[in-house]
C-alpha cells in the first residue's frame, strides 16, 4: 500500500505540474506575396523546443547543352510514333461505323428509361428538402448559443499574458471598400491587445490602388494549460450549450 501511495503522489505532482507550470511563447514571423518565415520558442520548465518554417523554394529547370541534343532524338522519335498512330486511327473509324447502328438501338431505350427517371426525380425533390431543413435548423441551433461561444474565447484570451508585442502590417485588398472594413476591424483588435499587453506597438499601412501583403510580427506571450480549464467548465456545463450539444447528438444518431 505505501507504494501506492507513493505512485499517485508522483501522479499527482506531474499533473500539478503540467497544468500550473507557466509555458512562455516567443515568436518572430515575417511574411509577404511570396510566403511567410517564423521562428518560435517554445520554454516549459527546464525544457525548450524552436522550430522555423520558410517558403518552399521554387524548382528551376536546369538548361544544358545535352538537353537540347536529346530533345531531338525524342522528337524523331515521336513522328515515328505518329505515323503509326494514322495507320490505327484507319482501322477505328471502320469499327466507329459498326459502333453507329448498335447506338441507334440503344437510344430508343434510353428514351424509354429518360420517362421512367422524370418520375424517379420528382419523388427525390421531396427527399432533398429534409436535409436542408436540417441544415438551417442546425445553424439556429448554433447561432443560438454565440453568446456563450464569445464569452469562452474572452475567457481563454484573458488567460494569456503578453508580455511585449509588435506588429507591422501593409496590406491591401482587390477591393478598396474591403480594404477599409478590414482597417476598422484591426484598429478595433489593437486597441483590445493594448490593454493585455506590457509593452505594444503596431502599426497599419492600408493600400488602396492595388494588392499588397507585407507583415512583421514578434513577441512573447506567456499561459498555464490550468488557467484554460475554468472557461472550459463554465462553457461546456451551460444549460444552453448542453441542450444544444443533445439536440446535436440525438440527430446525428437518428439520421444514422
Amino acid at each position: 500500500m505505501f507504494f501506492l501511495y507513493v505512485i499517485v503522489l508522483i501522479v499527482i505532482f506531474l499533473l500539478a505540474l503540467i497544468l500550473l507550470a507557466p509555458i512562455a511563447v516567443a515568436f518572430d514571423v515575417n511574411g509577404g506575396l511570396s510566403g511567410v518565415r517564423s521562428n518560435v520558442s517554445l520554454k516549459w520548465m527546464f525544457l525548450s523546443y524552436s522550430f522555423s518554417g520558410q517558403p518552399d523554394a521554387k524548382e528551376v529547370p536546369v538548361t544544358n547543352g545535352t538537353t537540347s541534343a536529346e530533345e531531338s532524338t525524342t522528337k524523331v522519335d515521336t513522328t515515328k510514333e505518329d505515323t503509326t498512330k494514322v495507320d490505327t486511327t484507319k482501322e477505328d473509324t471502320t469499327k466507329v461505323d459498326t459502333t453507329k447502328e448498335d447506338t441507334t438501338k440503344e437510344d430508343t431505350t434510353k428514351e424509354d428509361t429518360t420517362k421512367e427517371d422524370t418520375t424517379k426525380e420528382d419523388t427525390t425533390k421531396e427527399d432533398t428538402d429534409h436535409p436542408l431543413k436540417n441544415t438551417y435548423e442546425m445553424a439556429r441551433k448554433g447561432y443560438a448559443i454565440k453568446g456563450q461561444f464569445f464569452h469562452l474565447m474572452k475567457g481563454l484570451l484573458f488567460q494569456l499574458h503578453i508580455r511585449d508585442l509588435a506588429f507591422d502590417l501593409t496590406y491591401g485588398l482587390p477591393d478598396p471598400a474591403d480594404t477599409g472594413m478590414l482597417c476598422g476591424y484591426l484598429h478595433t483588435l489593437a486597441s483590445i491587445v493594448r490593454g493585455r499587453a506590457r509593452s505594444f506597438s503596431y502599426s497599419l499601412y492600408p493600400v488602396f490602388m492595388e494588392e499588397a501583403f507585407d507583415v512583421h510580427l514578434s513577441g512573447s506571450i506567456r499561459f498555464r494549460i490550468g488557467s484554460f480549464i475554468p472557461p472550459l467548465l463554465m462553457f461546456i456545463f451551460n444549460v444552453k450549450v448542453l441542450k444544444t450539444g443533445w439536440w446535436f447528438a440525438k440527430n446525428r444518431y437518428s439520421s444514422s
